[in-house]
């Protein structure tokens, strides 16, 4: 015999019985069955129990001669699962039984025009081995997206930066993030608590919000905030500016900080201390000035 194909999975039950049984099994009769010998059966799936239509039969004489034959002896089954292979001549032959989706069955029989042969075959579904699959999201800050960030950059008005481009680039001020940006200039201030004030086209001082909070103007960004202290940005140019930032017609950048552990005991509570160093800084500017 030869070796069956996936041995845990597909059943082949082989039972040679006699003519008018194997008649009998068919649905046909005596005299038709002696008139055609061959080999028949049925294929079901093991799980449910349910007949497989469209299933390949090939038969493929073994021994001298075989490979001889040009035309196989093959068949398809039926709604009802079966099948009929007729005109067979005695001998051993590979049988071969296939469907997409299901494991193969590979054997060998021994067939005999006195006795006749019925084959049941139990299928098992064969599992598809698919390619991998690589799927990236996008890891947002539920902060961010509280505050609408993700939804305006989707519109694609105004320029947007997120804390992880923020640290890809090493700035070692916050103003360095601005320096690059078309439409954006950095002003170095020549007054105390002035450095990193923001201009915009045509040298207007921008507009700077801090977590949805307008600050005093101008506001030295490098000298309330650290890099560190960033979670995004959004900067918006005259007519582009959304009804919640657009005060002026210069131009708006909102700042959104990050708290690693706002509720922590100890842990520092990012708007509070700008808000403190923001008004002490203001101070500072409106005596020197």
């Amino acid at each position: 015999m030869l070796p069956v194909r996936n041995l845990l999975a597909p059943t082949l039950l082989l039972a040679a019985v006699l003519p008018a049984a194997v008649a009998a099994q068919a649905g046909v009769g005596l005299r038709a069955d002696r008139e055609r010998p061959g080999i028949m059966g049925m294929v079901v799936d093991r799980e449910t129990r349910d007949p497989l239509q469209g299933v390949a039969v090939e038969l493929r004489p073994l021994g001298a001669g075989a490979d001889t034959l040009v035309v196989l002896p093959r068949a398809l089954t039926d709604e009802a699962g079966r099948f009929v292979i007729g005109a067979l001549a005695d001998g051993a032959y590979r049988i071969t039984i296939e469907r997409i989706g299901y494991q193969p069955v590979v054997d060998s029989v021994a067939y005999s025009a006195d006795l006749g042969l019925r084959i049941d075959v139990q299928f098992v579904l064969e599992a598809v081995e698919l390619e991998p699959l690589l799927v990236v999201v996008e890891a947002r800050s539920r902060y961010l997206d509280t505050n609408g960030f993700y939804d305006r950059r989707q519109r694609g008005i105004g320029r947007f930066i997120t804390r992880d481009e923020i640290q890809e680039r090493h700035p070692l001020e916050v103003s360095d993030v601005f320096r690059t940006m078309p439409g954006v200039r950095v002003s170095a201030g020549n007054a105390p608590g002035s450095q990193g004030v923001l201009l915009l086209r045509s040298g207007c001082v921008a507009d700077v919000y801090i977590d949805g909070m307008r600050t005093i103007s101008p506001f030295p960004i490098d000298t309330m905030l650290q890099p560190l202290d960033v979670q995004g940005i959004e900067v918006y140019h005259g007519s582009e500016i959304p009804a919640r930032f657009g005060t002026t017609s210069c131009g708006a950048v909102v700042i959104w900080t990050h708290v690693p552990n706002p509720g922590a005991p100890g842990g520092r509570s990012g708007w509070k201390r700008i808000a403190v160093a923001a008004g002490f800084a203001a101070i500072s500017f409106l005596l020197v000035r």
